[in-house]
């Protein structure tokens, strides 16, 4: 599924995705959602090919955690002299531009939060355990070619944040001792652990805010087929997950692949991945959504 593919970093899924939705339009809601550096329009570039700072990621996370509304990141929150005199002050509400629908901004918030719950940045649990019980948190990690860089971007309701591991000449790989490539989730989600638990130390939890949520009725829950996308059914299995749509959009077929008259029955049948269109509300080469 989707969830799945974004959860486990499947680059593939990505790859398909862009191509399905078309890269200028990649290209074109990546900058809506605040990446300011130039994107090359090629079919890598849902993996990360561009140079982007994390300054910029971490600006384009906000409309995720907001509701599909994107303002500027205010990395310095004010300026004091040594005697405590206020120099400069951007604690001021940011003013907002809606880049996304809000039911748009749920689903992608909801897969999200599968990356820190169960997929590549599941050490966050660290983060949101103990005395952070109760606060939410969503994100995703990044490793590129070679083990070059290691990312990950993570945001609560208040707070987004990315941290970047690497070399800037792009020439010395991040690997432990033993020769193993180090990924986002083994180095650079600890960090962000540690910063988020620095920044939130003694608030309680308690009080900390909520995501929004997407309007009533507008999105919908169906048990799907991971493997076909269709509605699962007895055959299914371990493979049968519950999965949000659209309201309107929820597959209305049962599984072709896991039934016993299918010419087809098989656990290791590929998936077709038509099954991203519906999630994404788009239509193959149709890059206007």
């Amino acid at each position: 599924t989707m969830r799945e593919a974004i959860a486990r970093s499947y680059n593939v899924s990505a790859v398909r995705t862009g191509m399905a939705v078309g890269i200028e339009a990649v290209a074109a809601r990546a900058h809506a959602l605040g990446i300011e550096s130039d994107l090359p329009i090629v079919n890598s570039l849902p993996l990360g090919s561009a140079m982007v700072s994390p300054l910029e990621m971490a600006q384009a996370y906000i409309p995720f955690a907001t509701g599909g509304i994107a303002r500027r990141a205010t990395p310095i929150l004010r300026v004091e002299d040594r005697y405590g005199n206020l120099l400069e002050s951007n604690e001021a509400p940011q003013p907002g531009t809606r880049v996304l629908t809000e039911t748009g901004a749920a689903l992608m918030l909801s897969m999200l939060r599968s990356v820190v719950t169960s997929g590549t940045a599941s050490g966050t649990r660290w983060y949101s355990a103990g005395p952070y019980s109760g606060r939410d948190a969503a994100g995703k990690t990044g490793t590129t070619s070679d083990y070059a860089d290691a990312w990950f971007i993570g945001f609560t309701p208040d707070l987004a944040a990315a941290v970047w591991v690497g070399y800037d000449d792009h020439v010395v790989r991040i690997r432990m001792q033993n020769g193993r490539g180090e990924t986002g989730g083994d180095i650079a989600v600890p960090i962000w652990n540690r910063f988020m638990r620095r920044v939130f130390r003694g608030a309680d939890p308690a009080s900390a805010p909520s995501f929004p949520g997407a309007p009533s009725g507008s999105i919908e829950t169906a048990v799907i087929c991971r493997l076909s996308g269709c509605l699962a059914n007895a055959e299914c299995g371990d493979k049968a997950v519950e999965e949000q749509f659209w309201a309107g959009t929820a597959p209305t077929t049962y599984c072709p692949i896991h039934s016993s008259t299918s010419p087809f029955f098989s656990d290791t049948t590929i998936p077709d991945f038509t099954e991203f269109d519906r999630i994404l509300g788009v239509t193959s080469g149709d890059a206007s959504h």
